[in-house]
C-alpha cells in the first residue's frame, strides 16, 4: 500500500496547486535547520497541527493568502514562492521584477 506523501505527490485528481503549495511548505519544514515539525508549525502560527495537515496535503481547498504569509513568516521565508505554489500572484516583484520597496 503506497503512503500517505506518495499518495498526495501522483494524485492527478486536479488539485496541483494545493499539491505544489503543501509539499513546498512540507519542503520547507524538512530542510530548516533544526527540522520544524507540523506540531512546531502550528505552534509558531497559531493553527492547529490539523490545519497544517491539510494544507500539506492537498485537502483544503486554496489556502488563504493570508494563511500563506503566516506559514511564511512562521519559517522565516519569503511568501512569495508559497504564492506562486497556490497559483496568486507574488506581492515583492513588479513588472520589471525589480523588488518592491528598493531604493536604487
Amino acid at each position: 500500500m503506497p503512503s500517505m506523501g506518495s499518495l498526495s505527490r501522483s494524485s492527478p485528481e486536479g488539485n496541483s496547486q494545493q499539491t505544489r503549495v503543501g509539499l513546498l511548505i512540507r519542503q520547507l519544514r524538512d530542510s530548516h535547520v533544526p527540522r520544524i515539525t507540523q506540531e512546531e508549525l502550528a505552534e509558531r502560527t497559531g493553527f492547529r497541527q490539523s490545519r497544517i495537515s491539510k494544507i500539506e496535503r492537498g485537502v483544503t481547498k486554496r489556502p488563504a493568502k493570508t494563511d500563506l504569509e503566516v506559514i511564511a513568516a512562521a519559517l522565516g521565508v519569503d511568501p512569495d514562492p508559497l504564492f506562486i505554489a497556490a497559483d496568486y500572484a507574488p506581492i515583492n516583484v513588479n513588472l520589471s521584477g525589480a523588488t518592491q520597496g528598493s531604493s536604487s
